[in-house]
């Protein structure tokens, strides 16, 4: 998630579930908190940094620190589970772990790269031996992966039997990956001598930049290395933590060759429950997030039918749900087939506190390490929580191109307030600092939009009405609760919003050559975004009306999408703008490497000083940004730029924001302190729920051991709900056998709760092989709760009499995409483990039994991105 997709994305890339298909309006009230203390429970709260997890454990123990909000080595899970002082939390959707490809070709560097291959990198899915990474190097907690979307997330269900029917397998296929990799290395004229390869004389040398701060990656790159080298590969080996990253990969041009591979780790900031923007970051070269990363004086891998899909998948460029899943389907293979991005697997993360933590939440894409249980917990009755972090920062605070990685961010949401967010266990879009709303949607587009509606005209300085004639496929109202103010003492006013979208407009659109109010690394991710608002109306002081050009068949997705709530004030804008205009820093990473300057940063504290001076020049010529001209009087905004200017003073770095907490100390790679901004409009009776989460639970499953082909298939699951039995629950199933899925259904609700019914009628099961052993797998997904659950029984099928089926089974929709590349091998070995995670039937000793039940970039885009997209590790 880049941070400004930030801007809008945050808001909208949810993807939920389910509307119509045609115009439909609804009203939702969000009822008013109860009178309370207002802002968080406790009154300070410390981010304390800890890069060694063996100190941040010990730290804890000692009562140093109250939890930890990273997650444990997994050697150490087992022993504190049984330390009666400290509570463990668990997050099966834990971090993600990938392999990226430079695969710039030799034409454009005159150096041999076996990477530009697709049949190489192809092979390294079969070099990878997941089953190893997730027993050995996870310790048993986590995952395989062999897509950006995991078998712990909702869509897995929609693309989970097309990954799988690639023929990857889980436990690897080294004899074959070497195969495909010397038939690559021969055809381009490589050869290899002893146990060498060479090309035009010289040793086929690559680079391999492995992340030497975090053990799991350390561990999982040396073997894959050593594998490389064994095949014949010279293989420089360098290492480095996230910074060291973002400087040798993702701040550099592929042509350089600084890096060949890369061993990635993601963090969620929250959990979604749509996956439609997983293959848009992880796969498509036009959001930003592959080799090149946009930056246009780059190499950059380009493949525009990815484009073409993801776009379509980003923008709601589809009329049903159907049409939807088939592009989601056919994007993930792509990606998978392209193998520039690899995925190995996903960890199941855990994490500690002391004993005397109450009101802990977690979130299932984020852990603890979320803004609202930083907003709930409290220690012991204490007004202080000290929270440790594995990082501070690995990157750069700013809203247009920073908050890029995941401990950034992580701190930045415990300051911050969103239009809308996530709910941490189903991943639905919440209403946040909205207080009504309205969706009008037409997937056809047939919505009139007001010819005085506005847009920003960054040719000519000045909003523009649009005119008449354009159409719409969705028309949001939106009134906001602007209540609480900044945290500069300023209030928070239309002005911001309108600053928000003025900056997505502006900075996406090139005037002329050389124009300074120009990113064209936002550009890219944003500019088809910003094409996407067709106007926008500004009603009154707290109500926008907006008209956009994107569906989808759940109108709370819209409504995020359109939800331009601001978390940065437009004076801080403006100064930004200013500062970044007169050449003395860059909002994105990679253009700031091109122009050789710094990465906008409001941390570091000469820039933030420096940013002090400009808002002091604007407070003396009360000057009034034309975005803003007939909005706001030049004393308003002189006055505006002065409390900011106190408030960076005063506490040494510019992050002003609107959320509960308010950043009043940053110490760099050592903590940063908040205080409680009790101006604010909410209390914890917002969050505080969430504390608890009703996840499904399969109890068990009554299936016949032996069973008779061509006869009705009956089996009967048991499931709970919150540790209850509870007919609370959506429970789907499919019988696999030797030739692949076979069947799939949906359990009946039996008369007992917790029950589910499951049948398969003999029409359909008369094609079964006798003397085969097929598996029935149950997938159970509660009401109030998005994990799944799932278990799975074999069972043997024995001859019958009955007469052959006249309708063969379905296993796959006929318009999925073709599933198989063509250099697949062989399907996968029988013996390959099942991907599905197991939900345990009791939790382990020391885990809090609702945890482990529940477990089973920032400014326009921000809406969408911020939620939406990964942060790096």
């Amino acid at each position: 998630m880049r941070s400004v997709i930030n801007i809008k994305i945050a808001g909208v890339l949810a993807v939920i579930l389910l509307l119509s298909f045609s115009a439909l309006a609804v009203v939702l009230t969000v009822p008013t908190a109860a009178a309370q203390q207002k802002g968080p429970v406790s009154d300070v709260l410390y981010f304390r940094q800890y890069t060694d997890e063996e100190a941040a454990i010990l730290a804890v123990r000692s009562k140093e620190i109250h939890m930890y909000a990273w997650r444990l080595p997994p050697a150490r899970v087992s022993g504190l589970q049984e330390e009666p002082d400290v509570t463990l939390y668990s997050n099966p959707r834990g971090g993600l772990y990938s392999l990226l490809v430079n695969p710039v070709p030799e034409s454009v560097t005159g150096e041999f790269n076996p990477f530009e291959f697709k049949k190489f990198r192809w092979a390294l899915q079969f070099l990878i031996d997941r089953d190893f990474f997730v027993s050995y190097i996870l310790g048993g907690y986590g995952v395989p992966m062999l897509s950006c979307i995991s078998p712990n997330d909702p869509d897995w269900l929609v693309v989970g039997d097309y990954v799988e029917a690639l023929g990857i397998p889980y436990s690897g296929d080294e004899e074959y990956a070497y195969q495909l990799m010397t038939e690559v290395m021969t055809s381009a004229g490589a050869v290899k001598q002893g146990d060498k390869w060479y090309y035009k004389g010289k040793p086929v040398k690559i680079k391999f930049f492995i992340r030497v701060d975090d053990p799991i990656r350390l561990t999982f790159g040396m073997n894959l290395a050593s594998k490389l080298e064994e095949f014949g590969i010279t293989v420089e080996r360098v290492t480095g933590d996230l910074w060291a990253a973002f400087i040798n990969v993702y701040m550099s041009d592929p042509k350089e060759l600084k890096w060949h591979l890369y061993t990635e780790g993601w963090g969620s900031s929250a959990f979604v429950k749509y996956s439609d923007w997983m293959p848009v970051q992880m796969y498509a070269p036009w959001l930003g997030f592959m080799p090149g990363w946009g930056e246009p004086t780059y190499w950059n891998y380009k493949n525009d039918t990815i484009d073409e899909i993801t776009k379509k998948l980003a923008f709601g460029e589809y009329k049903s749900k159907e049409e939807r899943d088939e592009l989601l389907i056919k994007s993930v293979l792509m990606g998978v087939e392209e193998s520039v991005r690899i995925w190995v697997g996903q960890s199941k993360e855990f994490f500690v506190t002391l004993k005397e933590v109450e009101g802990v939440i977690t979130d299932f894409g984020a852990g603890i390490a979320n803004r609202l249980n930083f907003w709930n917990a409290k220690y012991n009755g204490e007004d202080t929580l000290i929270v440790g972090v594995k990082y501070l920062s690995q990157g750069a605070w700013n809203p247009m191109g920073g908050y890029e990685d995941w401990y950034t961010v992580t701190i930045y949401r415990a300051i911050s307030d969103p239009g809308t967010w996530r709910h941490p266990h189903l991943g639905e879009v919440m209403p946040w600092r909205i207080t009504d709303y309205t969706v009008t949607s037409d997937p056809d587009g047939n919505i009139p939009v007001p010819s005085d509606a506005l847009k920003w005209d960054p040719l000519n300085n000045q909003w523009v009405e649009v005119g008449s004639g354009k159409k719409a496929k969705a028309k949001v109202v939106i009134t906001y609760n602007m209540g609480g103010g900044w945290h500069d003492g300023n209030s928070i006013t239309m002005n911001d919003i309108r600053y928000t979208l003025y900056m997505l407009w502006e900075w996406v659109s090139e005037d002329e050559t050389g124009d300074k109010y120009y990113d064209p690394v936002f550009a890219i991710s944003n500019e088809d975004y910003a094409n996407t608002i067709l106007g926008i109306k500004f009603i009154g002081d707290d109500t926008i009306e907006v008209y956009v050009d994107y569906w989808h068949f759940d109108e709370k997705e819209i409504l995020a999408y359109a939800s331009f709530w601001a978390s940065t004030p437009w004076y801080l804008y403006a100064a930004m703008e200013e500062y970044v205009v007169e050449g003395k820093a860059a909002f994105t990473n990679a253009y700031a490497q091109r122009l050789g300057v710094e990465w906008l940063n409001l941390v570091a504290r000469k820039q933030a000083m420096d940013l002090v001076g400009i808002l002091e020049k604007f407070a003396e010529e009360k000057y009034v940004p034309p975005a803003l001209e007939g909005y706001i009087t030049p004393d308003e905004a002189a006055d505006a730029y002065q409390k900011a200017a106190l408030f960076i003073r005063s506490y040494g770095h510019a992050v002003i924001s609107n959320g509960p907490y308010k950043m009043t100390e940053y110490v760099p790679n050592e903590y940063v302190k908040l205080e409680a901004f009790r101006t604010h409009p909410f209390d914890k009776s917002k969050w505080e729920a969430f504390t608890v989460a009703r996840c499904a639970e399969i109890r068990g499953i009554e299936a016949p051991v032996y069973f008779t082909a061509g006869t009705e298939f009956s089996a009967t699951a048991t499931v709970l709900v919150g540790g209850e039995e509870s007919s609370e629950a959506d429970v789907v199933f499919k019988i696999s056998g030797p030739e692949g899925v076979v069947y799939k259904g949906t359990a009946t609700p039996g008369t007992t709760a917790g029950e589910f019914i499951i049948t398969v009628p003999a029409s359909d099961t008369s094609g079964w092989i006798a003397g085969e052993t097929y598996t029935l797998k149950v997938i159970a997904v509660s009401r109030y709760c998005a994990l799944q659950a799932v278990s799975e029984t074999p069972f043997l099928v024995v001859a019958g009499t009955s007469p052959s089926p006249t309708t063969s089974p379905s296993p796959s929709p006929t318009t999925s995409p073709s599933p198989s590349p063509t250099t697949s091998p062989s399907p996968s070995p029988t013996t390959s483990p099942s991907p599905s995670p197991t939900t345990p039937t009791s939790p382990p000793p020391g885990i809090k039994p609702e945890v482990i039940a529940v477990a089973v970039v920032l400014i326009i885009i921000i809406a969408i991105a911020a939620v939406y997209l990964l942060r790096r590790r």
